[in-house]
C-alpha cells in the first residue's frame, strides 16, 4: 500500500507542479504584456527591472495557477490510471476510491497551505514591493514615462497624451481629467507643457502652457452631449498624486487597495471598522456606511482564506471526475480542468459584486462555490467507490 501511495503521490506531483508551472507563466505573461513589456519596448524600464517585477509577479499569479495546476495533475494522471484499468484493478484487489485518493487529497492540503500563506502574507508583500518600484522608477525617473504618441493611463483620475518631448520639454499636450466615475470633467489641450516630481506631496506635477479647455460641471460631466464651457489658460499645473502607486512614502504610511493588504492589516482595518459600528448611532447613514465597509474587510479576509481552501474542493471534484472520464490525454484534460476552473472563478466574481453591502453577508456567500464543489465531488466520489 505504502508503495502505491507512494507511486500515485509522485505522479500527481510532477504533474500538478508542470501545470502550475504551466499556468503562472500564462498569467504572468498576461500581466507583463500589460504592465511591464510596453515599459520595455518604450525605454521606461531597464532589463534588470523588468525581470525584478516579473519575478514580483509569480506570487500574485498563484491564488489563480495552484488550484488549476493541481487539478490538472490529478484528472492527467487519474484519467491515465483509469483508462488502462489500473484503478479497477486497485479497487478488485480491495482498495477503495478513498484510499485511493489520500495521497492526493495530502497534496491539495499541501497546495492550500502554500496558497494560504501566499494569499495572506507573501503574494500581498510582494504586490506592494511591485507598485513600489514602478512607483519609484517614476519619481526618480519622470520623464522615462513620457513616451511621445503614447496615451498614459498610469494615473487614477487623469488620462494624457504628449506628442513631442525634448528634454523636460513637452509639445501637443492633451489631458483629461476624469470624475470619480471615470466621467469627463476637463479636457486641456497645450501646445508646450512640463512634468516634474513633488516629493512633499508625492506627486508629479504636470505643468501646461498657451492651452485652452473645456469643463464640465457635475450635471453634465458625464453627458458629452452637453456643451461644456470653453477657455484659455495661460499656465496651469495638475497634480497626480502617486499615493496609490506606491503604499508608503516620505517617512508616513499612505492608503492601500484592500486586494494589497496582508492579513493582520485587513484584521486591523475589520476591527476599526467594527468599531466604527459600534460608536455610530442607530439608523443612521453613518453606521450603515461602517457596516458596509465592515463587511468589505471581512469579504476579503474570508476570500483569502476561500481561495487557499480552493484547491481541495476542486481537488474533490477533479478525483472522481478523472477516474469517470477516464481519459489519458493531456489535451482533454486540460480542458475540462480550465472548464471546471473558470466556472469557479466565475462563481467567485458574482460573489464578489456583493462585498460592499452588508446585508448580502458577503463573507459567507464566498463560501458558497467551496462548499458547492466540495459537496458535488464527495457525492461523485460515494458513487465512484459504490460501483
Amino acid at each position: 500500500m505504502k508503495l502505491l501511495h507512494r507511486y500515485i503521490f509522485s505522479s500527481v506531483a510532477t504533474a500538478a507542479a508542470s501545470g502550475v508551472l504551466m499556468f503562472a507563466f500564462v498569467l504572468v505573461t498576461a500581466n507583463a504584456m500589460k504592465d511591464i513589456l510596453e515599459r520595455l519596448a518604450s525605454g521606461q524600464i531597464g532589463l534588470d527591472m523588468a525581470a525584478r517585477l516579473l519575478l514580483l509577479l509569480v506570487p500574485f499569479t498563484m491564488s489563480y495557477a495552484a488550484p488549476m495546476g493541481i487539478l490538472v495533475g490529478i484528472l492527467v494522471v487519474l484519467g491515465r490510471l483509469s483508462s488502462r484499468s489500473e484503478v479497477v484493478a486497485m479497487k478488485s484487489a480491495g482498495i477503495s476510491i478513498w484510499r485511493i485518493s489520500a495521497p492526493i487529497l495530502l497534496i491539495a492540503m499541501m497546495g492550500t497551505g502554500v496558497c494560504f500563506y501566499v494569499n495572506n502574507y507573501f503574494g500581498p508583500q510582494c504586490r506592494t514591493e511591485y507598485k513600489s518600484l514602478l512607483a519609484g522608477t517614476i519619481r526618480n525617473e519622470p520623464l522615462s514615462f513620457i513616451v511621445p504618441g503614447r496615451f498614459i493611463r498610469d494615473f487614477p483620475g487623469y488620462v494624457f497624451y504628449v506628442g513631442e518631448r525634448d528634454g523636460e520639454r513637452l509639445g501637443n499636450v492633451w489631458l483629461w481629467v476624469l470624475g470619480p466615475d471615470k466621467e469627463l470633467r476637463q479636457f486641456i489641450q497645450a501646445r508646450e507643457g512640463s512634468i516634474s516630481f513633488d516629493e512633499a506631496e508625492n506627486a508629479l506635477v504636470l505643468s501646461v502652457e498657451k492651452a485652452t479647455g473645456q469643463f464640465r460641471s457635475d450635471a453634465v460631466a458625464g453627458d458629452l452631449s452637453q456643451v461644456a464651457i470653453e477657455g484659455e489658460l495661460a499656465r496651469t499645473s495638475f497634480a497626480m498624486s502617486l499615493d496609490k502607486l506606491l503604499p508608503e512614502g516620505n517617512g508616513k504610511a499612505r492608503p492601500k487597495k484592500i486586494a494589497d493588504m496582508s492579513l493582520p492589516q485587513l484584521l486591523e482595518a475589520r476591527a476599526e471598522a467594527l468599531s466604527e459600528v459600534e460608536q455610530a448611532g442607530e439608523g443612521t447613514e453613518l453606521k450603515e456606511q461602517a457596516r458596509n465597509l465592515f463587511a468589505k474587510y471581512s469579504y476579503h479576509v474570508n476570500r483569502n482564506f476561500a481561495f487557499a481552501y480552493s484547491v481541495i474542493a476542486l481537488a474533490m471534484l477533479g478525483i472522481p471526475l478523472g477516474i469517470k472520464v477516464g481519459r489519458q490525454e493531456t489535451y482533454a484534460n486540460m480542458a475540462v480542468a480550465l472548464a471546471l476552473s473558470m466556472l469557479y472563478f466565475f462563481m467567485m466574481i458574482m460573489v464578489g459584486w456583493a462585498d460592499r453591502v452588508a446585508s448580502a453577508y458577503p463573507q459567507v456567500l464566498v463560501w458558497i462555490p467551496n462548499l458547492l464543489f466540495q459537496t458535488l465531488g464527495l457525492f461523485l466520489m460515494h458513487r465512484a467507490n459504490r460501483h
